[in-house]
């Protein structure tokens, strides 16, 4: 890949309500983001052509962002959802860069939502997934995401 510095922005910045939510879902959590952040980037959801996404913990789905994309009434050409623990939003961000210069989108959406604070309502697998102990020995990893999304605005 050339150099690409300068020629890439984040132009939508979107969080949804934290707390004990025990009406929400995963689903919910995604779409209430999704929302937000086109709200904020100034766009509709026919003017994104790329949806990147996390795979939800509790919920087992094949082609996760396409199955949101769809419920957000997008039609993205590049889709993907991404299972990288604490390296899964940077990740994203680098998705969102390669799909882009290879061409296959010109518009990338990036959504990471997680339902963690209550049990989801939707039947499924258990949240718990076996590798917290190793993943998160302190709590939960939204800090270091919060601090790798900073430098990236620097």
């Amino acid at each position: 890949m050339s150099n690409i510095s300068g020629r890439y922005a984040i132009v939508g910045v979107a969080e949804t309500k934290v707390g004990k939510r025990p009406e929400a879902s995963t689903h919910s959590s995604h779409l209430e983001c999704i929302k937000a952040c086109l709200d904020d980037a100034g766009i509709k959801a026919t003017d994104v052509d790329g949806f990147i996404t996390n795979q939800p913990l509790n919920d087992a789905h094949r082609s996760y962002a396409v199955r949101m994309a769809n419920m957000a009434r997008m039609q993205p050409n590049y889709a993907t959802d991404l299972a990288l623990g604490g390296a899964t939003p940077i990740a994203m961000v680098q998705n969102a860069v390669m799909a882009i210069e290879a061409g296959m989108a010109h518009t990338v959406m990036c959504v990471h939502a997680r339902k963690r604070g209550t049990p989801d309502p939707t039947p499924g697998h258990p949240i718990r997934h076996g590798d917290e102990h190793w993943e998160e020995p302190w709590g939960h990893f939204s800090g270091r995401r919060r601090h790798a999304q900073a430098r990236l605005l620097e």
